[in-house]
């Protein structure tokens, strides 16, 4: 997607084409080079320069060939875009990138232009009983906001969800493990309430449980032009009779190591700030109560949801 920005540089000209339309879409634009490595797109080098970096997007066609070097760290000063010291991470940088993450787009403007296709973005979220820890407010000079833990031995659960990217939507299902059966129990619930979609995207991460053959199964013949990748002790069949009415959905997977991809990480910040952090109940059950009221408040769609999750189109 083409760069958006309004201001102009210091000659009066515009430093992006006026097509572009908003200065966050920018920041992504420029986001999603950086965090690609130079040796990555063909230069022979790790890590980004600010000259190199320019030059790129220069090739690209995303700044204009006069902008100075000054005018360029302005630029991304203006983006929230800094040079900063690096730190560990375990991360396995997918070849594909860039061409899953198109996958994915092209199928989310599919789903925004034809209402005969649906699109959700799918993926899991722990909790556990003793209260994660987070900021609150406390007196200056005094201890640190606190939630004390049950006395009982600690307790976890799953929650699987599934996000419409065109309505907020969230159909969701809580289990003490989120295993094949959770997951096809949740398909089966949305194919019930999208029975009138052509095909439905299910847009999620690269956990192996995703692809297994028991679930993969159940579903219509895959579109995805790339291979699932499972263990290879995992059974190439689904161990059950293949489906007399195959589920009409097609699976888009997201780039190895990229949870940024998926709006649904989002949610899971929203309930956590809303419910799980700092909470203050001694029992489970209650906490999953506060759980589910979290999550049936978007069963009829939000616009609210959308938004924080960055989905609203502008």
């Amino acid at each position: 997607m083409p760069l958006c920005i309004s201001r102009k540089d210091a000659g009066g000209s515009p430093l992006f084409p006026p097509e572009h339309s908003s200065e966050e879409e920018a920041r992504e634009e420029v986001l999603r080079l950086v965090r690609r490595t130079p040796r990555s797109m063909g230069l022979d080098r790790t890590r980004w320069t600010l000259g190199l970096l320019a030059r790129k997007m220069e090739a690209i066609g995303d700044i204009p060939d006069s902008i100075t070097r000054g005018g360029f760290s302005k630029l991304l000063g203006r983006l929230g875009i800094s040079y900063k010291r690096g730190r560990q991470r375990m991360r396995s940088p997918d070849p594909d990138y860039e061409e899953k993450r198109q996958y994915a787009a092209e199928r989310l403007q599919e789903a925004r232009t034809d209402p005969d296709v649906t699109l959700l973005y799918l993926d899991e979220c722990g909790y556990e009983k003793i209260p994660s820890l987070d900021r609150g407010y406390e007196a200056k000079g005094e201890k640190q906001p606190t939630a004390a833990p049950s006395q009982s031995s600690n307790q976890q659960m799953r929650v699987a969800a599934c996000l419409n990217a065109t309505t907020g939507t969230v159909h969701a299902r809580r289990a003490e493990e989120t295993g094949r059966q959770v997951l096809l129990d949740l398909y089966r619930e949305v194919v019930d309430c999208y029975s009138g979609a052509r095909v439905i995207y299910v847009v999620q991460d690269n956990w192996p449980v995703h692809y297994h053959a028991d679930i993969i199964g159940q579903l219509e013949p895959q579109q995805w032009p790339w291979p699932f990748k499972v263990p290879g002790n995992w059974p190439e069949v689904s161990s059950g009779a293949t489906a007399k009415d195959p589920l009409p959905i097609q699976i888009v997977g997201l780039p190895t190591y990229a949870p940024w991809l998926n709006p649904i990480e989002k949610l899971w910040r929203y309930l956590k700030q809303e419910v799980v952090h700092l909470h203050q109940e001694e029992n489970f059950a209650p906490l999953h109560d506060h759980v589910d009221a979290f999550l049936d408040q978007f069963a009829d769609g939000s616009q609210h949801l959308l938004r924080y999750v960055g989905l609203l189109p502008n």
